[in-house]
């Protein structure tokens, strides 16, 4: 991905930073990495996201996850919205961090946070312990902005990829791009399989994918 980066060291220039897991990049995803893009560019800051590493969270609030996207996938997905570059740790290798920490060194230390986008809903730290009142606390310690991203609707509800998902098993494609924003694809290396589809006048294309 041409003008992408993934950061794995601090950033030499400020930045404006969308936080969220973004599975799935849905439009409710798009209008908080739309407005950390649109900051950027008004503030000439470097457009960041951070996210979890997908795979390391094999659970959510005591529910088993299934993902929409890859990491790739989800970082090709997020330099469509104007991102230029996203930090992605394993789960592990912050979820022992207290909310002060987790600003210090991730959003301050890391990426330079100069302004900082999120959900209402976003929460952070150990056991997700911190919120947005929290986080706009930090700002003021630290100095950087904090801003809430309004959720958007569908049909008078919250988009969510819990919602996506769902509309995907229940094989309603439709739905689910009414709620992403653009078709759900899934993508892979293309391999033999049996070769079976030949034999009965319907050739296919062979992907795995999770």
């Amino acid at each position: 991905m041409k003008g992408f980066q993934r950061i794995t060291a601090p950033l030499a220039q400020k930045s404006a930073v969308a936080l969220g897991f973004f599975d799935g990049v849905h439009l409710g995803h798009r209008a908080v990495l739309g407005a950390a893009a649109r900051c950027a560019a008004e503030q000439e800051l470097l457009a960041c996201a951070f996210t979890f590493a997908a795979d390391s969270v094999p659970v959510k609030q005591g529910v088993p996850l299934s993902y929409l996207y890859t990491d790739t996938q989800k970082a090709e997905l997020m330099q469509d919205c104007g991102i230029h570059g996203v930090y992605c740790p394993a789960f592990s290798e912050l979820c022992g961090l207290d909310g002060e920490a987790f600003c210090r060194q991730v959003l301050v230390e890391l990426l330079h946070a100069q302004e900082v986008f999120c959900g209402g809903d976003f929460r952070f730290g150990a056991k997700a312990a911190w919120n947005i009142d929290s986080l706009r606390e930090f700002g003021s310690q630290f100095g950087f902005g904090v801003h809430q991203v309004a959720p958007v609707l569908c049909g008078g509800e919250k988009i969510s990829s819990t919602a996506i998902r769902q509309a995907i098993r229940a094989g309603k494609p439709e739905q689910a791009a009414n709620l992403l924003g653009v078709p759900y694809h899934v993508s892979g290396r293309v391999i033999h399989g049996a070769a079976l589809g030949r034999t009965k006048a319907v050739p296919t294309i062979n992907i795995p994918f999770a």
